[in-house]
């Protein structure tokens, strides 16, 4: 009786095992399609924008005053306008939360 339940827990984890692998086989051919699917993107553009953008820094000081954050001449129909005529196929805005 004991040997059964051993034997039963031990068949359970080696099952769950088999799963674990079939999922992370799954995960992971995911991961290769989105990763080609980046690639077939092609050519685009990163733009990082945020209060160290302002600051001069990397990392945006958190006491800082939003008055800083000031862009009366921007113009993101400007960026647009570039990332099209340079025949780009996408455009990524970063920034950062603790900004």
């Amino acid at each position: 009786m004991k040997n059964n339940k051993f034997l039963t827990a031990v068949l359970l984890i080696l099952g769950l095992m088999q799963v674990n692998t079939i999922v992370a086989q799954v995960k992971e051919s995911e991961l290769r399609k989105q990763q080609l699917d980046f690639v077939n993107l092609g050519f685009g553009m990163f733009i990082h924008y945020g209060m160290p953008t302002y600051m001069d820094q990397d990392w945006s000081d958190p006491n800082a005053s939003l008055s800083l954050f000031n862009a009366p001449k921007l113009d993101a129909n400007q960026w647009a306008l570039a990332a099209k005529s340079a025949h780009m196929t996408y455009g990524c805005l970063t920034t950062k939360h603790h900004s």
